[in-house]
């Protein structure tokens, strides 16, 4: 059975789990009784959003990546239609100090020449809390370690995020974890502890290592000095040891800092050669952020952050990878000879495609809302420089939530970089488009 089928299987039963919880059986009372139950907390929540997104990109048909993803596909047209078309259902179950928790999010995107569908479980997982002190989860969850907005090196057991939409909900890993927390008074406020239990086993957290096999996590959480600060860890059959700190401090009421640093022993890094070939390399690596969120008098606020990756590729091991994948689309263009390119694919898929795969990065977020007292509408910028290379991207938006039960957000930017560069190589040039979402 393919890792789709078992997501699918997955998400119809939640689904059925929910919609079940979701409708009690009705009395057989006149409908003119008064029942004090009917304005009782409900024992279960049901929601979620279905969202419509149609952009237009100008494609950069020079740049390595348009070559690689579109070589057999001819000549296509300079302006590109697009369409995002998504499905979230979520929802809870309590019962006593019990509480079943799902959510499940269904895409279907067009990327101007065919029509993609998946289905994601983003949750499921079962809380019980035995007391302000005690918790237990076991399931499908989202851990959301870490104190940086853009970038989390710390977060272990997290999915990348996207710098573009660092607030999007993610897909969680399989854990069963427990939270112990005590108060106390004077300088050490809280202290928590956090064990977490990472099975691998087949498609399940295959993402966090090959070999099947338990693993394990810790961290620890002090409110110290009024500073928010984590240690974390992780090792076990199929993950190598590595270790975290994080921190965050309000130094004045509107002005907070943070920060992250992570080491990954025998980190694996794929590595192209002038020959095409691909060899793996293993070093023990440091990855880091800090960060400042500033909320000035204007009610506008501020995130600038500066992330360095040591695992991430150097300037010149990334312009080789260019040169080479650029080369490859020529031999295809005069030989109809695929294997370069398809060398070149297959570099892509192990590391050098990914986003934001080299070393230095700085960050700008800038929001602000009510611009000119207008009640509902709201502007934001998000901008990325890639310091190694000069290339960087852009983005402004606008944001309006003025419609009862619907959001709408326009946004559109460009990227903008020399020759084999990262952002210079990337497939489009400009990009707008407009995310419409209901709630429910």
């Amino acid at each position: 059975m393919t890792k789709h089928a078992i997501n699918n299987i997955i998400s119809v039963f939640i689904l059925l789990l929910l919609f079940a919880f979701s409708f009690p059986a009705q009395a057989e009372e006149s409908q003119y009784d008064f029942d004090m139950s009917e304005f009782e907390k409900k024992p279960y929540e049901f929601g979620g959003l279905a969202g419509l997104t149609p952009a237009l990109i100008l494609p950069d048909q020079e740049a390595a990546s348009y070559r690689l993803k579109y070589f057999q596909d001819g000549d296509l047209p300079n302006l590109m239609n697009l369409l995002d078309l998504e499905l979230m259902l979520e929802g809870s179950y309590r019962s006593g100090n019990a509480a079943l928790k799902g959510r499940v999010d269904s895409f279907m995107d067009y990327d101007g020449l065919e029509w993609d569908h998946r289905i994601v479980v983003q949750e499921a997982f079962l809380s019980v809390q035995d007391s302000p002190a005690f918790v237990v989860n076991a399931g499908k969850k989202v851990m959301k370690w870490g104190k940086g907005y853009a970038f989390n090196p710390v977060a272990f057991l997290d999915r990348p995020k996207d710098p573009n939409d660092p607030e999007l909900t993610m897909e969680g890993f399989y854990v069963a974890h427990f939270d112990f927390i005590r108060s106390f008074p004077g300088a050490l406020a809280t202290l928590a502890v956090t064990p977490v239990f990472v099975p691998i086993l087949g498609t399940a957290n295959e993402e966090l290592g090959d070999e099947n096999g338990p693993n394990a996590a810790l961290k620890l959480y002090v409110l110290l000095w009024d500073t928010d600060i984590d240690l974390m860890g992780m090792a076990g059959v199929s993950v190598k040891p590595r270790f975290g700190l994080d921190i965050s401090r309000n130094i004045l009421p509107n002005l907070e800092v943070h920060g992250e640093g992570a080491f990954r022993h025998d980190e694996e890094k794929a590595l192209l050669t002038s020959s095409g070939e691909l060899k793996n390399e293993k070093h023990d690596v440091v990855s880091s952020l800090v960060g400042v969120r500033y909320l000035a008098p204007t009610n506008t606020t501020f995130i600038i952050e500066y992330y360095f990756n040591q695992s991430g590729y150097s300037k010149e091991q990334t312009e080789t990878y260019y040169s080479f994948a650029q080369d490859a689309y020529q031999i295809y263009g005069e030989s109809e000879n695929e294997n370069p390119i398809k060398m070149a694919g297959k570099a892509s898929k192990s590391g050098y495609g990914r986003p934001y795969h080299m070393r230095h990065y700085a960050y700008a977020r800038i929001t602000h809302p009510e611009p000119l007292d207008i009640v509902y509408l709201s502007l934001a910028f998000t901008g990325m420089i890639n310091i190694d290379d000069g290339s960087f991207s852009a983005f402004p938006e606008m944001g309006y939530a003025g419609v009862e039960n619907f959001e709408f957000r326009l946004k559109a930017g460009a990227t903008y970089g020399p020759p084999e560069s990262e952002f210079g190589e990337k497939t489009s040039d400009f990009k707008a488009d407009l995310r419409m979402r209901y709630f429910f």
